[in-house]
Formats: structure tokens, C-alpha cells, sequence
């Protein structure tokens, strides 16, 4: 009993300091975060805000839908939104930890599902509020590859295409 009382205090204990030091972080990172969101959806979403609070050592993330009220993303929101919040809280977050040391990112796949208008927003996004961050940004999407391009986002020179990927002898260069 004595020991359970002891593991329930340090249980409590790390949990208040956890979630005092997690609010403190996640309330800087939740107005970029709402800000990049609303960069890259303003034709439909620019009055958006979240709420990240800790709890128990995890985020709970709730989102405004048109203004309804809070929610947690999956609630709503579509699959192409909810993956360009994962961006947006990721650059965020990146952004608040690692401040002007923010200089590199790689980022796979992360708008296979976000549509042509909100992609281009997302180039703008980059372009405009992380000019000095260098990303490498890979995708499988031909058309994605070419809207980079032509958003000015990359050059076409910076382009690496490659081919005949295997775990055994790595990707093919061409």
C-alpha cells in the first residue's frame, strides 16, 4: 500500500510538471500553427484556431470547424486537412524548438492526399515563412513535383529523380 501511495505521487508529480512544461510549449506553438493552417486553406478555413493542451503526458489537439466549435481534427475535417495540420504543427513545433537553428527539414510525402489549391498555398508557406530553411521534399507524385517548380518553390534543377528503389542496392539515380 505504502509503495502504491508512493508510485501514485511520483505518477502525479511528473504528470504536473510534464503538462506545466508541455502547455508552456504548446501554447507558442499553437498560434503558428493555427497561422500556417490558415496560410494554406484561407479560401475556406481564415478564421481558424486550435487548442493544444497536455494532458498525462499527450497532446489533445481540438480544432475550429467553420466556426461550430472545437473539435478534435478526425471529428471533421477531411483527410487532405488533417494531413496539412500534421504539416503545420510539424513546422510549428520545429520552429519554437529549434528557433534560428531551424535550417533543414525533410519532409516525405506529406501532401499526397492535399489538393491542387491548398498545395500551392503550402509552396507559398514554405517560400515565404522559411525562407532560410532548406527542405528536402520527396514525393511520388509527378504533378506535385511539377507544381514545386512551377510555384517557384524549387527549380527544376534542384530536381532528383529516382528509380528502381530496392532495399538491397538503394534507389537508382536518373
Amino acid at each position: 500500500v505504502a509503495a502504491q501511495k508512493a508510485a501514485d505521487a511520483v505518477y502525479e508529480t511528473y504528470n504536473s510538471v510534464a503538462d506545466a512544461a508541455l502547455t508552456t510549449l504548446y501554447k507558442t506553438v499553437e498560434s503558428d500553427f493555427s497561422s500556417y493552417y490558415r496560410r494554406i486553406n484561407a479560401d475556406d478555413e481564415s478564421t481558424f484556431k486550435a487548442g493544444l493542451e497536455p494532458s498525462s503526458g499527450k497532446l489533445d489537439l481540438e480544432v475550429d470547424f467553420y466556426g461550430i466549435g472545437m473539435f478534435p481534427p478526425m471529428a471533421y475535417h477531411s483527410e487532405g486537412h488533417q494531413d496539412g495540420m500534421g504539416v503545420c504543427l510539424y513546422l510549428a513545433l520545429l520552429g519554437q524548438l529549434l528557433r534560428s537553428e531551424f535550417r533543414f527539414a525533410v519532409l516525405d510525402d506529406v501532401v499526397t492526399s492535399v489538393d491542387v489549391n491548398h498545395r500551392r498555398q503550402f509552396c507559398r508557406l514554405l517560400s515565404d515563412v522559411f525562407p532560410d530553411v532548406q527542405f528536402i521534399i520527396t514525393t511520388h507524385d509527378e504533378v506535385w513535383a511539377r507544381q514545386m517548380v512551377s510555384s517557384g518553390l524549387v527549380t527544376r534543377g534542384s530536381l532528383a529523380r529516382f528509380y528502381g528503389w530496392t532495399v538491397d542496392g538503394g534507389p537508382l539515380y536518373g
